[in-house]
């Protein structure tokens, strides 16, 4: 039979001898069963609470191809600590034909996903609490119970004490100086604090604001060809490039529209064309300059009216 193993281990505090100490374990039991070991896959300091581990994903999906025919581990809990995602991988290697092995207790059957299961994620919850617990018990002891901060360096020798860094402190300095006396943006990628700073403006992902792009609208010119008609054909604009030279085209006020403007607006409102939206501010617009618009909503194409 061909065989996988899975291995893993959960955090970096662990040796990372752990991987092949469970491998070797895996292949002395693959050897004394007479199988065939085919391939071996590993996460390195990442949590059983998880799913997405890369070599746990890429043992599903070559499950899926059939490349294997029994799946090796050290104990049920390598593979992870929740019971939904081990119930899943189980009925998956059950709809493919295979067989989960456990070094420690031997085939895994649904018993052993129940309680074995249960039992890690009891686990799981357990190790948060404790977790939460020492991280309490760190805070009052006035020491750091989180990750490093900018401005300080870990001290190797004792757990939870930091020590200043003397060039990331000059930083914050500047920047809470800069703030405090208005010099700085605040919150503005391309203020004075990045640009003086272009190693800060890197670590924190902000990258220089653009200059601003010149209105594209203001490169053409719009000519109304065409006014619409009493058999409801709407305006017809063209635009064309302005010269180089000329200067920006003005946009004219809400209320002193054109009559072809207003005449196309009026079309689109009494037969229908364009969404709701689009024809409530036509309306209104032509509400603005005083003139009447037909109250029958026609189909377009169909009858007669317009603005009057």
């Amino acid at each position: 039979m061909r065989a996988a193993i899975y291995a893993r281990f959960s955090s970096e505090n662990q040796s990372a001898s752990s991987i092949a100490d469970q491998i070797e374990v895996c292949s002395r039991y693959i050897t004394k069963s007479g199988w065939t070991s085919v391939n071996t896959y590993s996460d390195a300091a990442m949590s059983g609470a998880s799913r997405f581990r890369p070599g746990y994903q890429q043992l599903l999906a070559d499950l899926d191809c059939r490349l294997f025919d029994v799946v090796v581990v050290e104990a049920l809990d390598r593979l992870g600590r929740k019971l939904a995602d081990i119930a899943d991988l189980y009925d998956r290697c059950t709809f493919a034909g295979i067989t989960v092995v456990a070094v420690n207790v031997g085939e895994i059957t649904a018993m052993h996903i129940g309680m074995l299961g249960t039992m890690a994620q009891l686990y799981l919850s357990d190790l948060k609490q404790k977790t939460w617990r020492g991280q309490l018990g760190r805070a009052l002891q006035g020491k750091v119970p989180g990750g490093k901060a900018y401005g300080y360096d870990l001290v190797t020798t004792t757990t939870g004490e930091r020590q200043i860094n003397p060039v990331e402190a000059a930083i914050v300095s500047r920047i809470f100086t800069e703030l405090r006396t208005g010099k700085a943006r605040a919150r503005s990628p391309s203020g004075s604090m990045l640009k003086a700073f272009p190693a800060l403006a890197v670590a924190r992902g902000a990258t220089p604001r653009s200059a601003a792009k010149p209105n594209a609208a203001r490169a053409f010119s719009t000519t109304p060809s065409m006014s619409g008609s009493s058999s409801g054909t709407a305006a017809v604009t063209s635009r064309t490039p302005a010269p180089a030279s000329a200067s920006p085209v003005p946009t004219p006020a809400r209320s002193g529209r054109s009559p072809q403007c207003r005449s196309s607006a009026s079309s689109m409102i009494n037969y229908g064309s364009g969404s709701r939206r689009v024809r409530r501010r036509c309306a209104s617009r032509l509400a603005a300059t005083g003139l009447k618009v037909s109250t029958a909503r026609r189909k377009f194409g169909q009858g007669e009216g317009g603005a009057t």
